[in-house]
């Protein structure tokens, strides 16, 4: 579905439509005293063949309106392009969208490529390379084979890490056992 904001085309003016528009630019002044008419003339025509006719009658109209002697071409320039700058944005945005929305029929190839996933190791894989050094499993999988320890042996750790007389100084130290609820993922 297309939308028009304007139904102004954007095709240039013919050169007989910038004689007219220039001969009734220049009727429109009581008393015309150019220095050379004839390229001055020319020169207004040539500028008006590059934009659409409804766009030099806008601007026309405008300097008519604003400026009271005959104007260069430097000053009715600025004025076409601003007639016709949003209605040429409107005809490249539609362009565009027109463009993309063709691409998008098309299947788009993957942007980026990685590399290709080494392959999963199995469960025995996994073991052999997890295990402990002495063979014991990795991860908790029987809560059952949970090591567990005496209160004597985390006494007796306690005791090699901080010293017999650290822990005895310690007035009724109660070396606390971890439950097994701890060892146990959440």
């Amino acid at each position: 579905m297309r939308y028009d904001v304007s139904t102004h085309t954007l095709e240039p003016m013919t050169i007989d439509q910038a004689r007219v528009l220039v001969r009734r630019y220049l009727g429109s002044f009581p008393f015309l005293n150019l220095h050379d008419p004839e390229i001055y003339i020319a020169d207004l025509c040539t500028l008006l063949c590059g934009y659409p006719l409804w766009a030099g009658e806008n601007a026309v109209q405008t300097i008519k309106e604003t400026i009271k002697f005959p104007t260069t071409h430097a000053e009715i320039k600025p004025l076409l392009d601003e007639q016709v700058r949003m209605p040429k944005f409107m005809e490249r945005w539609e362009r565009e969208a027109r463009e993309q929305l063709e691409r998008r029929s098309e299947p788009e190839p993957l942007a980026i490529e990685g590399p290709e996933e080494p392959p999963r190791l199995t469960y025995a894989e996994l073991r052999a390379k997890y295990d402990g050094p002495n063979g014991e499993p990795w991860g908790i999988s029987n809560r059952d084979h949970i090591p567990r320890k005496s209160k004597q042996q985390y006494r007796d750790e306690l005791i090699a890490q901080y010293g017999r007389e650290t822990i005895d100084a310690i007035p009724d130290a109660k070396v606390s056992m971890p439950t097994l609820g701890e060892y146990l993922p959440k």
